[in-house]
Order: C-alpha cells, then sequence, then structure tokens
C-alpha cells in the first residue's frame, strides 16, 4: 500500500516538476524536487527498494520530459542506491545530515547526468560543475530542507505512509 501511496505522490511532484518549476528558477537553475522526493524515499526505505524506485521514477521522468530515454532512470536510481548508504536507524536526520547527504547526492547526480549528456560536445566538464552542478546542488539542498521543516513530521513517521 505504501508503494502506491508513493507513486501517487511522484506523479504530483512530477506534475509539478514538469510545469510549475520554472516559475523559481534564479539564472535557468532549478532545483530537482524528483530527486528530493527520492532522496527523502531512499532514507526510508531499502537500498534494493529504494534502487528499483528510483529507476522507475527516473524512467517516468524520461517518458515524460522527452529527455535522453534512460539517463534520468540510470541517474536516479544510482542517486537512490548511494542514499540508501546514508540512512540511520532511528530515522532521527539532523539538519547537517540532511544538508550533506542533499548536497553530495546532488552533486553526484547532476555529475554523472552531465558527463554521459554532454559527451562528444565542447563543453568542459569543471566549467559546467562549477557553475551548474553546485549551485543547482544547493538550491535543491535549500528546497529540501525548507520541504522538510515543513513536512518534517509526515517524512519521518515511523508508522507506514
Amino acid at each position: 500500500m505504501k508503494y502506491v501511496k508513493y507513486a501517487i505522490i511522484f506523479f504530483i511532484v512530477l506534475v509539478i516538476d514538469l510545469n510549475v518549476i520554472e516559475i523559481i528558477s534564479i539564472k535557468g537553475i532549478t532545483p530537482d524536487i524528483i530527486l528530493i522526493y527520492l532522496i527523502f524515499i531512499s532514507l526510508r526505505e531499502t537500498q534494493a527498494a529504494s534502487t528499483i524506485i528510483g529507476f522507475s521514477a527516473g524512467l517516468l521522468q524520461d517518458l515524460f520530459s522527452l529527455s535522453m530515454l534512460g539517463l534520468s532512470s540510470l541517474t536516479k536510481s544510482i542517486s537512490c542506491f548511494i542514499t540508501a548508504f546514508f540512512q540511520r536507524a532511528k530515522r532521527n536526520y539532523s539538519i547537517m545530515h540532511l544538508t550533506i547527504v542533499f548536497f553530495i547526492i546532488t552533486v553526484i547526480h547532476d555529475r554523472i547526468y552531465q558527463f554521459i549528456f554532454l559527451l562528444g560536445t565542447d563543453q568542459k566538464l569543471f566549467k559546467s560543475f562549477l557553475y551548474h552542478s553546485v549551485p543547482k546542488a544547493i538550491y535543491t539542498t535549500i528546497v529540501a530542507l525548507i520541504l522538510n521543516f515543513i513536512f518534517g513530521r509526515i517524512l519521518w513517521d515511523t508508522r507506514e505512509i
């Protein structure tokens, strides 16, 4: 039952990502709210379940956004797999822990995505890291911390979602 709830919430997040997220864009940088949602799930679920959820979410994102098919599913599944290593037994995540997790996972996700997406172009990897990945990671982390502040009780409730 919780996976059905995850799917329903994911479709709401996907609609927001595809239609509304550009409103809060800062110089072309937008937070990756799908990745935020997946990180929160990965901090709750097992590594195998997180990876499957990440792959499925990435594939649906690719299908709806007309991006390079399979690239988001690859990067999101890797991100969810790595995020599961940051889990804590009692889900007592401090702000510092969440900040580090969101920043690191967003940078890893974006670096893998940019590396594959920019293959065969003249774009410099360090320049894209400095001007795209780091600002995106900071912005995504700030939005994730705000969402954690607003929905923290719901996110970390020990009962089923």
